[in-house]
C-alpha cells in the first residue's frame, strides 16, 4: 500500500471557516491559543505562521511528537499493543451479547480515486431481532415487534477508539440499540486503524462503503443472494438509498469527513442521500491544542490523558504532524468542524452531543453554533428544550458530570452506572428520534440540488 506521501491531502484545503489560529500572551505572561483574527503590522514569525510554532510545544501546547524514526516504531509499537490489549479485553464480552443477527463479511473495494488499492474491509451487519428486544423503551408499538411497516434506510455506525484501537464489536450494544430502535439494517465497519494505516486511508474504506450501500450491486445483492433466511425475510424492507451516519470520538470525525467527501465527490449510486449525521464527543477539529481544549474541562481528572491522545494523533496523523505541513491539518477530512460555509449548508439534519468533563466538548459546541448561525439550521432540541415539533436540522446538547466515552465506559460504582446510563439513553434516543423520520421519508430534493448533481459535486444535503 503506498505511504502517505503516494497519497496527497485531497484539494479540499481552501476553507472559509473560522480563522487560523495565532499565539497571543494573555494577562499573566503565559501564552495562549487564540481563533480572534489577526490585524495590524509587526506581527512574530510565530504570530504569522502556525506552523513555526510547532517547534516550541511549550507556546503552542502542540500534541504531535517530531518526526523521526524513532518516535515512528515508538507510536507502532505502543499503538499496536494498546490495540491488542483493549480487543482482547473487551470483544469477547460483546460478541457473547450482542452476537445474534449480526453477519460479519469482508469486503474488496477495489482502488480509491487516486488509483491506490483499499484495504480489504470487514464489516458487522446488524438486522432486528425479533421481538427488537434492545430497543428504547417507548419505541415498539403494538404490532411492531418484528420491525416497522414502511422501508427503512441505512445505518452506518463508526466506532471510535482514536483511529488507533477497538473494533466494531466493542459498540455493539450501540449498534444493537440503533438496530432494534430505528428498525433499520446498520452496519459498522472494522476500518484500518492506525499507526499501520494513517490518513486517509480509513476514510477511503468507509467512502468506498457507503458507495457500496448503495450500489445494486452491492448490500441489497449480498442481502439477496448470500444471506441467510432470516435476512432474505427482511430484505423488502431495506432501503440503501437513504444512509445516515453515526459516530464516537474518532468515530465522529471519520462520520462528519465522510459528509463532506460525499460533497466533494460524484453522485452516490440510485441517487442515494446521507440523510442524518450523529455525532458522539466527536473530535472534529485536530488543529486546537490540547490545553486550549482542556481549559473549559470542570473537572479536569476524567480527560483522557495527553500522552494517549499523542499517541492517536501521531498514528493517524503520520508526516502529516511535521511542523511543514501544520495548515494541511485544517483540511475539512481531517477537521470537518472547519468546512466552508457552503459545505456546512449542505450537511444533513444533525445531532451533536458533547461531554461536559471532555476535552472535545468546546469544538462539537462551536460546530453545533456554525450550524445553527452560520449555515441557519433550525433547532429541534437544544439541550433538555425541544423546539417546536422536534422537526428541526439540529439535536445537541451537553451533557453535565460525565467525560468522553459516557454510553460505552465501564462503570466502576453505582452513583456512576445511574449517571452514565440516564446520559446514555436520552443521547442515544435523540440520535434514534432525529434518524427516525429520516430514513423512512423520501423526500423531495431541491431543484439547486438536482443542479448540483449534474456537476462534478455530490447531491448531498
Amino acid at each position: 500500500m503506498a505511504s502517505t506521501e503516494d497519497q496527497p491531502i485531497p484539494p479540499n484545503n481552501t476553507v472559509s471557516g473560522p480563522p487560523e489560529p495565532r499565539v497571543e500572551t494573555d494577562g499573566t505572561g503565559n501564552h495562549k491559543a487564540s481563533l480572534q483574527p489577526e490585524s495590524g503590522e509587526g506581527k512574530s514569525k510565530q504570530e504569522s505562521d502556525p506552523r513555526a510554532a510547532f517547534d516550541d510545544p511549550s507556546q503552542y501546547g502542540s500534541d504531535l511528537s517530531p518526526y523521526n524514526k524513532f518516535q515512528s516504531l515508538r507510536i507502532w509499537a505502543t499503538g499496536t499493543s494498546l490495540r491488542n490489549i483493549v480487543d482482547g479485553a473487551s470483544v469477547f464480552y460483546n460478541y457473547r451479547f450482542f452476537h445474534k443477527e449480526r453477519w460479519s463479511i469482508y469486503l474488496n473495494l477495489g482502488d480509491d480515486e487516486n488509483g491506490n488499492p483499499i484495504p480489504k474491509l470487514r464489516i458487522l451487519i446488524y438486522l432486528p431481532l425479533r421481538g427488537r428486544d434492545y430497543a428504547l423503551r417507548g419505541w415498539v408499538k403494538p404490532g411492531e415487534e418484528t420491525g416497522k411497516p414502511k422501508k427503512r434506510g441505512v445505518v452506518v455506525h463508526l466506532a471510535g477508539g482514536g483511529f488507533t484501537m477497538c473494533r466494531p464489536e466493542n459498540e455493539g450494544h450501540l449498534c444493537r440499540t440503533l438496530c432494534d430502535t430505528l428498525s433499520s439494517v446498520v452496519i459498522s465497519p472494522d476500518y484500518a486503524k492506525a499507526p499501520q494505516h494513517p490518513f486517509p486511508v480509513a476514510l477511503n474504506q468507509c467512502y468506498a462503503l457507503i458507495r457500496w450501500i448503495a450500489d445494486p450491486d452491492g448490500l441489497f445483492q449480498f442481502l439477496s443472494t448470500s444471506g441467510t433466511p432470516s435476512i432474505k425475510t427482511f430484505l423488502p424492507n431495506v432501503d440503501p438509498t437513504r444512509i445516515a451516519l453515526s459516530g464516537g470520538s474518532s468515530g465522529g470525525n471519520l462520520a462528519a469527513a465522510l459528509v463532506v467527501k460525499c460533497m466533494d465527490g460524484p453522485s452516490l449510486p440510485l441517487d442515494a442521500r446521507i440523510v442524518g449525521l450523529g455525532l458522539l464527543y466527536a473530535m472534529i477539529d485536530v488543529t486546537v491544542p490540547f490545553q486550549e481544549k482542556l481549559k473549559d474541562v470542570p473537572d479536569k481528572s476524567k480527560v483522557l490523558p495527553r500522552w494517549l491522545t499523542r499517541l492517536f494523533l501521531d498514528g493517524y496523523l503520520d508526516q502529516l504532524r511535521i511542523p511543514a505541513n501544520a495548515e494541511k491539518l485544517r483540511d475539512p477530512y481531517l477537521s470537518p468542524a472547519l468546512c466552508s460555509h457552503e459545505q456546512l449548508e449542505r450537511f444533513p439534519k444533525t445531532v451533536v452531543v458533547t461531554a461536559e468533563n471532555d476535552y472535545l466538548c468546546k469544538e462539537g459546541e462551536i460546530f453545533a453554533d456554525r450550524l445553527e448561525k452560520e449555515a441557519g439550521f433550525s433547532i429541534a432540541r437544544d439541550g433538555n428544550k425541544k423546539i417546536g415539533d422536534g422537526h428541526g436540522k439540529l439535536w445537541r446538547k451537553t451533557f453535565k458530570n460525565v467525560g468522553h466515552g459516557f454510553d460505552i465506559a465501564p462503570n466502576l460504582t453505582k452513583e456512576t452506572q445511574r449517571i452514565h446510563g440516564q446520559a446514555r439513553e436520552e443521547a442515544w434516543g435523540m440520535i434514534c428520534e432525529a434518524f427516525d423520520q429520516e430514513l423512512s421519508e423520501r423526500k423531495r430534493w431541491a431543484k439547486r440540488d438536482d443542479d448540483r448533481r449534474s456537476s462534478p459535486e455530490s447531491s448531498m444535503q
